[in-house]
């Protein structure tokens, strides 16, 4: 008898995701894996959270990784290309390979109930300018009256 399903794994993948992630037994080697269904191909991925010590091991074995990004519905994976949008804090997958072994084996943990704020990163930073209001009005308030 193999290995039991980690419970985590409905975390990131449940029923109905909208990435269409399926947790599935490889037929090759009996590990689980997390099986993404796209329109024109089929990846698998590796049931372990990379993060901290192992996103550099990852790195230097040359392993293809995924940028799991916490979401309320569950994880989202986002490609990420060479070196480019890796961040030493983030969380990862590798794609599955039955003749490597995992690189780790970390399971997930959604966004606590507490957290579920909007997420504003993306926005610009600016900083104001001193004494200038922006939403303040150049212009006669009495004229801009509308006619009727």
């Amino acid at each position: 008898m193999g290995e039991r399903k980690p419970a985590w794994l409905r975390l990131i993948a449940p029923d109905r995701n909208p990435q269409k992630l399926t947790p599935v037994k490889c037929s090759g080697c009996g590990r689980w894996c997390i099986e993404q269904h796209g329109a024109t191909q089929w990846d698998k991925w590796d049931a372990g959270i990379i993060t901290g010590d192992d996103l550099t091991v990852a790195i230097i074995l040359n392993r293809t990784l995924v940028r799991v990004e916490r979401t309320p519905a569950g994880g989202v994976l986002s490609t990420v290309c060479g070196g480019l949008g890796i961040t030493p804090h983030g969380e990862y997958l590798t794609m599955h390979d039955c003749t490597q072994p995992p690189i780790s084996s970390r399971g997930w943990k959604p966004i606590p109930k507490s957290e579920h704020g909007q997420d504003l990163s993306w926005l610009p930073h600016s900083t104001p300018i001193p004494g200038a209001d922006p939403w303040a009005s150049t212009l006669d308030p009495i004229q801009d009256t509308l006619p009727y």
